[in-house]
């Protein structure tokens, strides 16, 4: 609830560079635990306006994601497998 919560307070902001862009925001999820990265996906499912483009279980996957995939916006956990902070 609290995650859906933060979700919707943050709905209406929209970055500069993405003013008048219709198209969904891309977003990488980078978290060890399966079950934050589940409901993460099951949230962002709902939402229209967020395509996740990509889940890394540790910190080398979110950089080598992040270069490939070019997203908008990582959601990331602060401690990770072989590279966090």
């Amino acid at each position: 609830m609290l995650m859906q919560a933060s979700i919707l307070e943050v709905e209406h902001l929209v970055p500069p560079n993405r003013a008048g862009n219709t198209a969904p925001i891309r977003v990488v999820v980078g978290d060890a635990q399966s079950i934050v990265r589940y409901a993460l996906r099951s949230l962002f499912a709902q939402e229209p306006d967020i395509e996740l483009v990509g889940e890394a279980v540790d910190g080398r996957q979110v950089l080598d994601q992040a270069r490939e995939l070019q997203p908008d916006v990582l959601l990331l956990d602060f401690h990770m497998p072989h590279l966090d902070g």
